[in-house]
């Protein structure tokens, strides 16, 4: 096996990997803005209710939990996708015939 497809199977792999802990890290973020988005959405609605008051507490808690448990494995996952890509540009620089 050549060197060029080495490094090319090893980027994807890292890429691949890289996807995927950016997604995971990601959607814990993302639920969590979800959840806040969704109750002031809830406190909008029922403001127009005259004599209904619904007060959330805790939400800014919830939107830090996400963003601080996403934040070192996305920095991981980055860092991961950057490997990849250098990886598989070498393998391409590596193949193109030299004059």
């Amino acid at each position: 096996m050549s060197l060029e497809l080495i490094l090319n199977a090893v980027g994807l792999l890292f890429n691949i990997i890289g996807s995927i802990i950016l997604a995971l890290s990601l959607s814990k973020f993302l639920s969590a803005l979800h959840s806040a988005v969704s109750a002031h959405d809830l406190a909008l609605t029922k403001t127009y209710m005259p004599g209904t008051q619904i007060i959330f507490t805790g939400l800014d808690k919830i939107i830090k939990k996400g963003s601080k448990s996403g934040s070192a494995r996305t920095a991981i996952g980055l860092i991961i996708l950057i490997i990849g890509f250098i990886l598989q540009f070498v393998s391409i620089v590596i193949t193109i015939p030299k004059k």
